[in-house]
Formats: structure tokens, C-alpha cells, sequence
């Protein structure tokens, strides 16, 4: 049979003590009390049911099981929450706290992608770094006579912008005799203004823009929203053609 000693302040201020086999529960609510200062429960799996008299109440029970505490939703047949003093508190289902799912917050900045997370796990699937890579070539038509040819913009996803890293520019074709080509980048950035930088070839070939050349292409509080491609041959007429390619970091 099951041992309860409860201690109870009464109304009256005197001390209520049951020592006693019982075999139903003690329902505090029918006793005279103001307050619980001590209630004692000595059994195999022992239990607080708590149930409120309030509309849409719900029926809980705080319990002991297997050296664990765990309280459960008997209205919906859910254990709520596990304590395990060897590995911890455990969430077994979607609470929520001030209408934010505890389970699903920390993926809630996805991007916009879906979640929640199951309870106690991080699915490596829904972790989103900072930036992606992004590798973008375009190939600019040189204009001839000295004059720049139409531009090829090169341009990140809505709401993001460029961090340019590496570019690699390359000049194919036939050159004529003293014939200059030139490739232009600019860099156009968050507050309308822009920045650009040249290479020129008098040979087919390939050139890779070092730090100090990307350095042209910065600038100190914005961001950059797009680069433009555009190049020249100092010939009349050309049968050269440019390729630029941008590697860099979509933000």
C-alpha cells in the first residue's frame, strides 16, 4: 500500500499530519488549506496530479519514474518534459513560450526555409553560413577605336551583394599589329558611386588580379551591388575577343 505524510497549514494555524496507508489520492482541495509548506510522497512511482477547474483546463502529473522526473499532459496523453539527472532536460514535443516554438526558434533565421528542428537536435541541413560562393563570368564584345564596348553586369540575388575575392581575365582571338585591348571592372556600390580598374593585353593570354588590383575595386562603408565588364581594342576593327571571370562571396 502506498506511504503518504503530508504536513498542512490549516486556517486555523494548527498542524494537520496523516501518517497512513491509503488507497486513494488525497485531494488537497477538499482540506481546509491556505498553503503547502511540506507534502511528502514516499511510494513506487509517486505522483502530483494537477488539474484546473478553470474552462479549457488541462490535467497534468508530476512524477517520479526510473530515478527520472517527468511531467505529463494527461488531457492530451504527452510526456511534456523529461528530467534526467544524467543527461539532462529533455522537450519530448513543440512547447511554446510567449508563442515562440522552443524547439524551432533556433532555426526560425533559415532563410525563410523550413523548420522546426526536432526537439534536442541540430539538423545540419537547416544551418545556413553567412554567405555563399559565387562564380560569375561575362564576355564583353570590345568596342573599337579606343571607345568601350557595351558592358556585361554581373549581379548577385535579390538583397545580397558581392565580395569580390579573385578575378581571372582573358584575351582570345587575333591580335593585329600593335593592336591594345583592354578589360574595365566596375564595381558599383551602395551609394550610387563607383569604382573601376583596367588591364591591357597586346597578346592573347590570361591575367589574375592580385590583392592591390581588387583593392581598386573597395570601399570603406557600402557594399557592392554589381560589377560591369567592359573592354576596348585601340584597333579600328578586332577580332579579339574578353572574358572576364569574378570569383567571390554573395552576402
Amino acid at each position: 500500500m502506498p506511504y503518504i505524510e503530508a504536513i498542512l497549514n490549516k486556517r486555523t494555524g494548527g498542524i494537520v499530519k496523516y501518517d497512513e496507508d491509503v488507497t486513494t489520492p488525497v485531494v488537497l482541495d477538499s482540506l481546509p488549506v491556505i498553503r503547502v509548506d511540506d507534502l511528502y510522497i514516499k511510494k513506487a512511482t509517486p505522483s502530483v496530479i494537477l488539474e484546473g477547474t478553470e474552462t479549457n483546463a488541462k490535467k497534468f502529473t508530476v512524477k517520479e519514474s526510473g530515478g527520472k522526473c517527468v511531467i505529463r499532459n494527461e488531457s492530451d496523453g504527452v510526456d511534456e518534459i523529461t528530467i534526467d539527472p544524467a543527461s539532462g532536460v529533455t522537450i519530448n514535443r513543440n512547447l511554446t513560450a510567449g508563442g515562440v516554438a522552443l524547439d524551432a526558434h533556433a532555426s526560425r533565421h533559415a532563410y525563410g526555409e523550413a523548420d522546426a528542428l526536432p526537439a534536442g537536435s541540430i539538423d545540419r541541413s537547416q544551418i545556413k553560413p553567412l554567405g555563399i560562393l559565387w562564380v560569375k563570368t561575362a564576355s564583353p564584345t570590345p568596342g573599337t577605336g579606343g571607345a568601350y564596348g557595351t558592358a556585361v553586369a554581373l549581379t548577385p540575388a535579390a538583397n545580397k551583394s558581392i565580395v569580390p575575392l579573385s578575378a581571372s581575365l582573358t584575351w582570345e582571338g587575333t591580335f593585329a599589329t600593335e593592336e591594345t585591348v583592354t578589360i574595365r571592372l566596375t564595381a558599383k556600390f551602395s551609394d550610387g558611386t563607383s569604382a573601376s580598374i583596367t588591364k591591357s593585353a597586346t597578346a592573347t593570354g590570361t591575367v589574375l588580379l592580385n590583392p592591390a588590383d581588387l583593392q581598386g575595386l573597395m570601399k570603406d562603408g557600402v557594399y557592392i551591388t554589381e560589377i560591369d565588364v567592359d573592354s576596348s581594342s585601340s584597333a579600328t576593327s578586332t577580332t579579339v575577343t574578353t572574358s572576364t571571370t569574378v570569383y567571390g562571396i554573395e552576402i
